[in-house]
């Protein structure tokens, strides 16, 4: 069974030996819910394709679930994501906001993250509709006359 201890492990000797890559798979023991982490580090050591991303999302959720703060996925080892993969880190981040925790993809190779990041704007608009970020002359202005009255 793979534990947040493990995944941490297998972090720090990643960065030590890139050459070795961790025979952990991601899942998580009900023992583990006992435990207060502040944070957890999940190590996929597989493609992020149909037949892994379910469980993947399922273990993502869980350890959001269980952390009280954050929790880092280190992708190091993911090389690649199908569109199932790309939802179930999407997932990820929109469970995260949810519970107000934090959700940081560490090694996230660049066309994953383009994917990741182009379907996040997609939700983003489905849910929202469109949305640009405005800042305009009065804001100076705005902020000018806050600084007056507290001054």
């Amino acid at each position: 069974m793979y534990s947040p201890m493990d995944g941490l492990m297998g972090a720090i000797s990643a960065s030590a030996e890139r050459e070795q890559k961790p025979e952990n798979t991601i899942a998580m023991s009900p023992n583990e819910a006992a435990t207060d982490l502040d944070t957890i580090v999940l190590q996929p050591c597989s493609p992020l394709t149909q037949e892994q991303s379910l469980a993947f999302q399922q273990t993502l959720e869980a350890a959001l679930e269980l952390a009280q703060e954050s929790v880092i996925v280190d992708l190091l080892w993911v090389e690649t994501a199908d569109v199932e993969g790309i939802a179930a880190l999407v997932a990820g981040l929109e469970k995260a906001a949810d519970l107000g925790k934090l959700l940081s993809f560490q090694s996230l190779r660049h066309p994953i993250r383009v994917a990741v990041d182009l379907e996040w704007q997609r939700q983003r608009y489905y849910r929202l509709g469109q949305w640009h970020d405005r800042t305009g002359a009065n804001l100076a202005q705005f902020l000018g006359s806050t600084r007056k009255r507290t001054s």
